[in-house]
């Protein structure tokens, strides 16, 4: 027979969590559990736990079966309240918030390529002003083949050149703002 464990001894100085509480926070940790799950291998490497949580992870990723699957998930989430789940929550938002500034570049390369390719000239010097360290000529020489290309395929081809370059620069450029610099 097993015995529950003890409870410390509740005193007036620390109020007892009710019941509701605790299941929330219980399923709160379930779900923190949950969204290490859908983590890629290589994010999830990232992410500070103990040798156990990440072989309860690696198996349930495996699991197929909606019972098996769900039985796994209340496991993880066993194992997360035995544990510091802080840490977990901060890499875990902190992954979040690359995939935030990810899509921003992704969306503003787009953007910039868009006006480039529509506005001409002073949408390039608004973009070298904003972005000095950009490379004129191949930028130039980008917008030049797109509008010298005639089939469909030649058009696609540039555009895809144009925005795999500004996005290059736009990521360079968010790398050497948010890097502490050494002066």
């Amino acid at each position: 027979m097993s015995r529950k464990p003890r409870q410390p001894a509740v005193t007036a100085d620390t109020p007892v969590p009710s019941k509701t509480a605790l299941k929330k926070q219980m399923h709160e940790l379930q779900a923190v559990g949950e969204q290490l799950l859908d983590l890629p291998a290589a994010r999830l490497g990232s992410v500070p736990m103990p040798d156990t949580l990440r072989e309860a992870v690696m198996l349930a990723r495996k699991m197929r079966q909606f019972g098996a699957l769900n039985r796994q998930k209340q496991y993880i989430g066993k194992l997360m309240r035995r544990i510091d789940a802080q840490p977990i929550r901060e890499a875990l938002a902190a992954i979040a918030q690359e995939g935030l500034a990810e899509k921003h570049t992704h969306k503003l390369s787009e953007n910039w390529r868009d006006r480039l390719l529509s506005e001409g000239d002073p949408a390039l010097e608004s973009f070298l002003e904003k972005y000095p360290g950009s490379d004129r000529q191949q930028l130039k020489q980008i917008i030049r083949k797109h509008q010298k290309a005639s089939s469909e395929i030649g058009l696609t081809t540039e555009r895809k050149k144009l925005y795999r370059f500004l996005h290059a620069v736009l990521a360079a450029e968010k790398q050497t703002v948010s890097s502490p610099r050494n002066h």
